[in-house]
């Protein structure tokens, strides 16, 4: 095989690289790599010439993983860096050049090491491993992966495998099964395809979509609800409104004994009307949630007289029927609308 044919066929793997098959390559990639080194036949794309196995290297660890003459990429360094024009004061690790296949950025000089990185300078040629290879654990940590595990296989070229290891166990998104990944295997979630079944916010009734994502959707059924003063009763919505069980600890009381006590939702935008405590007034604030207000002519809340200048005896009063007591005084209250005081008597 021709030297421009190997170069051809190292570069048609590392631009699969470039346009982020990374999953696809993944294992490909480093196999194409370790074979081409036993034959002899990797090509630096640089000088277009094979790397022996006993020479230098240098290689792209961070994103394409391609080789290099290690002389090849010094000299690379140095005409990258005769373009800048502060080249004699700029710090070492702030000189910048490219990865020449890949163009990923690298600071500082250019160093030869193996393949993991671990090894630095010339790496010791051996019969038990492969070209370039330091033999030991690689323990790079796996790119595009949250896997924590670092790499577990003897130093080599290309990108590291996927993580053998299995991550925890999930659930479902409805909670009724389990699933486990492998580690580090982007994880959106998992339908079981069953039924959802949980409870809706209505909650009477259950889901009957599909295992799905997110919050379930409202009910659809319908139910005959009743205003939160009781006059009126509407097909809506089951779970719409907002029940009102403040007159009692289980809700409002049914007429009939036998039935659940009567869940109140939404305001008809009418008068009240519910008896007040003292049974014998009607409440006059529109159809609201709640207990309604005490009775104003209530004897525990009137004190005084009319005009507030004279207080009230106690049992002057016994029922809020009875008739409130006025002075003699002149009444003397500010007027509505005029800022003038009242004349009247009490």
């Amino acid at each position: 095989m021709s030297k421009r044919k190997n170069r051809n066929k190292n570069r048609r793997g590392f631009n699969n690289t470039r346009k982020g098959k990374y999953e696809k390559v993944n294992t490909e990639l480093g196999t194409t790599i370790a074979e081409d080194l036993k034959k002899g036949e990797y090509t630096c794309s640089i000088c277009c010439d094979t790397i022996d196995r006993k020479e230098q290297i240098w290689v792209c660890i961070e994103k394409c993983y391609a080789l290099y003459h290690f002389k090849c990429m010094k000299q690379w360094y140095f005409q990258n860096m005769k373009k800048l024009d502060n080249f004699d004061t700029i710090a070492e690790r702030d000189k910048k050049w490219p990865c020449p296949t890949c163009r990923n950025i690298y600071c500082g000089k250019p160093k030869s090491s193996c393949f993991c990185g671990k090894k630095k300078g010339n790496v010791p040629l051996t019969p038990y491993f492969l070209p370039h290879s330091c033999g030991e654990l690689c323990g790079r940590k796996r790119k595009n992966s949250t896997c924590p595990h670092p790499c577990n296989i003897v130093c080599h070229p290309g990108p590291c495998n996927a993580c053998p290891a299995m991550g925890e166990e999930k659930n479902c998104y409805c909670g009724k099964t389990r699933y486990q990944l492998r580690c580090g295997e982007t994880d959106s979630g998992k339908s079981c395809q069953n039924e959802c079944g949980k409870l809706l916010a209505c909650g009477k009734h259950f889901c009957k979509e599909i295992c799905h994502p997110g919050a379930c959707q409202q009910c659809s059924q319908k139910e005959v609800q009743t205003c939160y003063c009781g006059d009126v009763t509407e097909l809506r919505l089951c779970g719409s409104g907002v029940a009102d069980l403040s007159q009692s600890s289980s809700g409002y009381d049914s007429e009939d004994d036998d039935d659940e006590p009567e869940i109140r939702t939404f305001s008809c935008k009418e008068v009240c009307g519910r008896d007040l405590d003292c049974d014998n007034h009607e409440c006059l604030q529109i159809c609201h949630m709640g207990k309604c207000k005490p009775c104003k002519y209530d004897i525990d809340l009137i004190k005084t007289c009319p005009c507030g200048k004279t207080k009230l005896k106690k049992g002057t009063r016994t029922s809020c029927l009875d008739e409130i007591p006025t002075c003699n005084n002149v009444c003397n209250k500010i007027l509505p609308g005029c800022g003038h005081r009242c004349t009247n008597n009490c």
